[in-house]
């Protein structure tokens, strides 16, 4: 594998080069799917909310319900404390009425469940849906040793501290997503099984996160997709990769998206060996982290480039020393969109197979992905890269696209395995003549037309709404502020982390450069 090396240099970032394509690499095809199935992973998690078996809302004193195996789980219920037994290893689909239903969904949406507590003698192999809505839920004890997947297992309820988990874990998605009163999580004692993690921390509490591998035995793929998306107070994350096999991976698309307290994120460890190297995807990774100013990567990892570091407006610099070969379906979408504070100088290389090789200078296909690439950026960076008709591009359209102007320097390099900085001859100093004063026209801005909910009805989760097309909107509902982006089509959404009471005021506030911000308050009803 290629190394680049830049003797004397400080790189403040190089985003993946590389001519020839690693024979164990995870295919194009395989990483869009990937990405897509994440994608949508994440946002079902977000919205989706399941409910009871046959519409039960009271749990009998005891009862018990079919396995996949055969066997059965058996349950007692008093005074809040749910015990659960049996030979049962995960539970089953029932036809009731004609309708197929899930069992796993018995337990759910159950405030008077307290406590959950696993006898000796219980075999499940997956919790997976079985506590999820439980809001009084404070406690679980004795989780099966038998226990492989628990995805979705306690999202929203009222833990306050992960409880032991068993041995041989693997899969824990979302498992305790919505969880704010846990505030912090030990990494280094969780299962060293596991390696899916999908939303597994999302939106809870934690301060900072020590995130560590230690599983040399895996040579597949740790998922840490959107697992601490969303967590308002986390301030710092430090991401060890001491224990990566060098054919393992790290897929992090999304992993601190949307935290809006994120100072700083650290990367470090990743053997230099690594054959990925560490990475298959970080699409979205720090997306709209608005207070972010430093991101590390010590080791050999490198950041595929779609919204990763969208809406920054607060970082600086960032700093890595390896990359690899990109995949051909990585582009510049919303890189480094709003990233004003941004300095320093960065390289940007593509392997010959590269999406952009294919348009052949033709970017018009592609334009409104490519737009805001750059848009925010100061002349204070400059980016070079590897693509001279891409370079060509971007600098005949100095304004990004709208009234999103970027004033980044573009430049074209020639990858190579070394790097020699180009010899740039400085403009010479020219002191302008006094002039008389003028006074700047005043520019007028535009009225948004449109600023409608469609749907905020009293007992729901969600609201969805209609404004201008990419326009920022801030929606405020007691102390509650939610802050999302309109798409092309100007419609957005938010999901709330609390039901809509009757009476509820909700007030919606609609921006975007170039025209007066709108603000207008809807009442639920």
């Amino acid at each position: 594998m290629k190394k680049w090396m830049i003797p004397g240099l400080v790189l403040t970032v190089a985003l993946s080069m590389g001519n020839v394509a690693m024979t164990n690499a995870m295919t194009t095809a395989e990483k869009l799917q990937k990405e897509a199935t994440e994608k949508a992973a994440y946002e079902a998690a977000t919205e989706t909310k399941m409910s009871l078996m046959a519409d039960d809302t009271v749990l009998p004193a005891s009862g018990s319900l079919m396995c996949e195996n055969g066997s059965t789980l058996d349950f007692t219920f008093v005074n809040g404390v749910l015990t659960i037994s049996g030979a049962g290893d995960k539970l089953s689909q029932e036809v009731v009425a004609g309708t197929t239903k899930k069992s796993c969904y018995y337990f759910n949406d159950n405030d008077s469940i307290t406590s959950v507590v696993f006898t000796d003698d219980c075999k499940l192999t997956s919790l997976d849906d079985m506590f999820q809505y439980c809001k009084g839920l404070t406690s679980v004890t004795n989780i099966p040793d038998t226990v492989v997947e628990m995805n979705h297992a306690f999202s929203n309820t009222a833990l306050t501290a992960i409880p032991e988990l068993p041995p041989n874990l693997t899969s824990m998605q979302y498992a305790f997503s919505w969880c704010d009163g846990i505030t912090s999580v030990d990494f280094a004692t969780l299962p060293k099984t596991v390696v899916e993690f999908s939303g597994a921390f999302k939106a809870t509490g934690i301060t900072s996160a020590n995130i560590v591998i230690n599983n040399p035995e895996v040579t597949g793929t740790f998922t840490y997709s959107y697992m601490l998306s969303s967590c308002e107070k986390l301030q710092t994350v430090t991401f060890d990769a001491t224990g990566l096999h060098d054919d393992a991976r790290l897929w992090l698309q999304g992993i601190c998206s949307e935290c809006p307290e994120l100072v700083s994120f650290e990367l470090k460890n990743i053997p230099a060996t690594n054959k990925e190297p560490g990475s298959t995807s970080s699409t979205g990774m720090f997306r709209k982290c608005e207070n972010l100013q430093t991101v590390k990567n010590e080791g050999y990892f490198y950041f595929s480039l779609d919204e990763t570091f969208e809406e920054c407006k607060k970082l600086t610099t960032i700093e890595t020393k390896g990359f690899s070969g990109l995949y051909s379906d990585d582009t510049l979408e919303n890189t480094f969109k709003d990233c004003s504070a941004l300095k320093g100088t960065y390289y940007i290389g593509f392997s010959s197979n590269a999406e952009y090789y294919d348009y052949n200078g033709d970017f018009t296909k592609i334009a409104d992905k490519l737009a805001y690439s750059f848009a925010g950026c100061t002349a204070d960076t400059t980016f070079y890269l590897g693509y001279e008709p891409l370079v060509n591009y971007f600098n005949q359209i100095k304004v990004a696209a709208g009234d999103t102007h970027s004033d980044a320097n573009i430049l074209y390099w020639k990858e190579g395995d070394t790097y020699v900085a180009p010899v740039v001859t400085p403009a010479p100093t020219v002191t302008p003549a006094p002039t008389d004063t003028v006074s700047e026209p005043k520019t007028t801005k535009k009225a948004i037309s449109t600023l409608k909910l469609k749907k905020y009805k009293k007992g729901t989760k969600k609201i969805t709404g209609k404004t201008i097309k990419k326009a920022k909107v801030v929606i405020k509902i007691g102390k509650k502020t939610y802050k999302v982006t309109a798409d092309k089509k100007g419609n957005f959404k938010v999901s709330l982390k609390k039901k809509l009471k009757k009476k509820d005021k909700i007030k919606v506030t609609v921006s975007k450069s170039g025209y007066k911000a709108k603000t207008k308050t809807f009442k639920v009803k």
